[in-house]
C-alpha cells in the first residue's frame, strides 16, 4: 500500500469538511484537522511553536516532547515539518 499523503483542497462551503470526515471513517485512512499547510507559504515558520502549530498539538493531543521532536527534525522547512508530523500522527493513530 502506498503511504504517500494526499491533500484535499477546496473553497469554503464546497464539501471538503464532509469529505474529510467520510474518509476518516475508513480503518486505514487518516484524515485530520483542516490546516494552514498552504497559508503564508513563504513566511510561516516551522522552527518555533506558533499559534497554528499549537492548535495542531492540542487537536492531536501531542506532548511537548513529540512536538519539539517534530520541530527539531524539520530544519525550518515546511515539507519536512509536514512529513514528520504526518509520520508521527499516522503511527500514533495506527493508520496508513
Amino acid at each position: 500500500m502506498n503511504n504517500t499523503p494526499i491533500f484535499i483542497g477546496g473553497q469554503m462551503k464546497s464539501g471538503t469538511t464532509l469529505l474529510r470526515m467520510l474518509l476518516e471513517r475508513h480503518t486505514n485512512i487518516f484524515s485530520g484537522l483542516e490546516t494552514f499547510w498552504f497559508k503564508n507559504s513563504i513566511t510561516c515558520k516551522f522552527q518555533e511553536k506558533n499559534e497554528e502549530i499549537l492548535k495542531l498539538q492540542k487537536f492531536y493531543d501531542l506532548t511537548d516532547l513529540e512536538l519539539d521532536n517534530i520541530i527539531s527534525l524539520s530544519l525550518q522547512n515546511k515539507k519536512h515539518f509536514i512529513d514528520n508530523f504526518m509520520q508521527l500522527i499516522t503511527k500514533k493513530y495506527n493508520k496508513k
